[in-house]
């Protein structure tokens, strides 16, 4: 249990809890986390956690001097922002927020970054080096919230040698620990098509160039994308996430919208992809006699978890949980995190904590509206997060691998 390797999770385990359930009551979506960045740095506050506030807007920036010599410097990313979904669970902790929830664990992550680095700044006195803590805004939306506080200077002053994250998932188990060594996730991109009509009345359709038509087959034939237009080993998801036009039923609009977004694992693929969808919407769009723009915004990296620390990650996990409740994932997965900026500037690693458990209506997958977390993990997490920074604080950054 995590409470041998970390017996301030003992005392400390209910407060992580209740963090948790604030934060889930009182969601915030992207650039607007001034509540949670108020709670979270009043919690640090209190604890006599040196911290700043307002970096990338709402982001909250604490160190903790350690007191036992010089060492490197460990950062520990908490993410903070909700989504846009109406959550559909009834529990005492549900979200006050109508039409915002954390569906995708932020507010999980919070409650556990929260907990370690108490149980951190406790420990400064033997600590090497120090720990900086970064409560981040803007995860789920462009621009970065990561790329905003990297270009602020949340990696300097002091210089940061390696980055910790993790991320709750529910298709894994529950408790388990697992990594991806290497390449983690997918570059994560997105696009908008207008296609562009000739409006009228609906009941005249001759009379006029019907976009919402053009536009489902462009839907379509974006799809072939990945099944005829990549190599099979190549895995690719496009998915056209939001149609938007039309005022009335008996109206044929001028314009739709189409805004999606596009995973890729290969840097050449992602290449390959943004301009198939270029090719496919015009040529699409003008076989039904409208036309198409369309605009690519790059967006989140891959992930790359350093090897050397991983496998570190990977031998404090046993030590905590068991070797049974380890993993080291076989493939990268096709979801995105910013944390990936932090990977491109410094050796990071960030987990995966496995929190599905179907006796406990936790199997939901990210960005459901029935989206929890079993709530017995966070001491594990908490404890992950806490074992690995103090060993990387003591022994340094290993090798790549």
């Amino acid at each position: 249990m995590p409470t041998k390797r970390v017996p301030e999770l003992n005392e400390l385990s209910p407060l992580i809890l209740k963090v948790r359930r604030h934060l889930h009551r009182h969601p915030e979506l992207s650039h607007q986390e001034h509540e949670t960045a108020a709670f979270l740095a009043d919690h640090l506050g209190r604890w006599g956690i040196e911290h700043t506030t307002g970096m990338a807007g709402t982001g909250v920036v604490a160190v903790i001097e350690g007191g036992a010599g010089d060492g490197p410097t460990v950062g520990i990313r908490g993410d903070m922002d909700a989504l846009p979904i109406q959550e559909e669970r009834q529990h005492s902790y549900r979200s006050t927020r109508s039409g915002v929830m954390h569906a995708c664990g932020h507010d999980a992550h919070c409650a556990m970054v929260l907990g370690a680095a108490k149980i951190l700044n406790s420990r400064r006195d033997a600590l090497r080096g120090r720990i900086k803590i970064v409560f981040q805004p803007s995860e789920e939306v462009e621009p970065s919230g990561a790329e905003a506080m990297i270009s602020e200077g949340v990696l300097e002053s002091p210089h940061v040698d390696a980055m910790l994250g993790l991320h709750v998932f529910p298709h894994l188990r529950s408790g388990l620990v697992a990594i991806k060594p290497g390449p983690a996730s997918a570059y994560a991109d997105e696009f908008f098509i207008d296609v562009h009509g000739r409006g009228g009345h609906a009941g005249y359709p001759h009379l006029t160039v019907d976009p919402i038509v053009a536009s489902a087959h462009v839907i379509i034939a974006l799809q072939t994308i990945a099944s005829r237009r990549t190599r099979p080993n190549d895995p690719v998801v496009v998915t056209v996430g939001r149609v938007m036009g039309g005022t009335a039923a008996n109206v044929i609009p001028q314009t739709m919208r189409l805004h999606g977004t596009f995973r890729t694992l290969n840097p050449q693929v992602r290449d390959n992809v943004a301009e198939e969808i270029d090719r496919i919407a015009q040529g699409v769009a003008n076989a039904h006699g409208a036309t198409a723009e369309v605009k690519i915004e790059w967006g989140c990296p891959a992930i790359f978890n350093h090897v050397g620390m991983s496998e570190m990650l990977l031998g404090v996990g046993e030590q905590i949980v068991g070797e049974g409740n380890v993993a080291r994932l076989p493939e990268a997965l096709m979801g995105a995190d910013d944390f990936a900026f932090y990977s491109q500037q410094v050796p990071s690693i960030c987990f995966r904590l496995g929190t599905g458990n179907a006796d406990k209506g936790t199997e939901f997958p990210l960005h459901h509206p029935r989206f929890d977390i079993d709530e017995d993990t966070l001491p594990i997490g908490t404890a992950v997060l806490v074992e690995v920074a103090q060993r990387l604080c003591s022994e340094g950054i290993p090798p790549e691998g």
